[in-house]
């Protein structure tokens, strides 16, 4: 039970988090590395609250992520979170508004179908 609720906790934390940050750097706009422009835009990303909130779910995601290595098996664990693959695509989808193509589908259903394949191996 308890790596199942940390299991959730990553993928929905890392998907939230990498929704919210895409959607917060869409806002703060392209970045330079000309010094003075970046530093404008890091202005820019510490003012936006969607890239605010997308650090904290993704610092929640690493720390669930590195409580299930104390005990799990990486070999398991890291291949699960491939399932934020089909959430993130349905998050850039609704949330983000972006055009997916039938081979990202497609590729994202593969993906799925590995994340089955592996956990019904691990029973």
């Amino acid at each position: 039970m308890k790596t199942a609720l940390l299991l959730v906790s990553l993928i929905a934390c890392s998907s939230l988090g990498e929704i919210l940050s895409a959607k917060g750097m869409q806002q703060v706009g392209a970045v330079s590395l000309n010094p003075r422009e970046l530093l404008r835009a890091i202005g820019r990303m510490l003012r936006n609250p969607f890239l605010f909130a997308g650090v904290i779910f993704l610092a929640v995601s690493f720390f669930s992520f590195i409580s299930l290595l104390s005990y799990a098996d990486l070999s398991l664990v890291v291949p699960l979170t491939a399932v934020s693959y089909v959430t993130n695509t349905l998050g850039a989808k609704f949330f983000l508004g972006e055009q997916i193509e039938p081979k990202r589908w497609l590729g994202t259903l593969l993906v799925m179908a590995g994340v089955i394949i592996i956990t019904l191996a691990a029973r």
